[in-house]
């Protein structure tokens, strides 16, 4: 998704993860970190996610929306 980010990501709300898993019979040696988050808007946070390209420009946007209340939504581009 990432261009910059190697391997595999997971987007959770409004952050993006870089996932390393280095030993699949256990959690010593795997990693994840924050690569990307969504900050601009301070209402921000976790939601429901869907990745899709909503301003058709070929790259891919992520679109969360809160639980709470439904009512806001948010998008950030994953290529920009």
């Amino acid at each position: 998704m990432l261009q910059n980010v190697p391997g595999l990501e997971l987007i959770a709300g409004s952050q993006i993860y870089q996932v390393n898993i280095n030993n699949t019979q256990g959690l010593s040696g795997n990693t994840m970190t924050v690569v990307r988050e969504l900050t601009t808007l301070p209402e921000a946070g976790d939601g429901f996610t869907a990745i899709a390209d909503m301003d058709l420009d070929g790259d891919l946007d992520v679109v969360v929306i809160r639980p709470v209340d439904n009512t806001n939504a948010w998008s950030f581009c994953l290529g920009c």
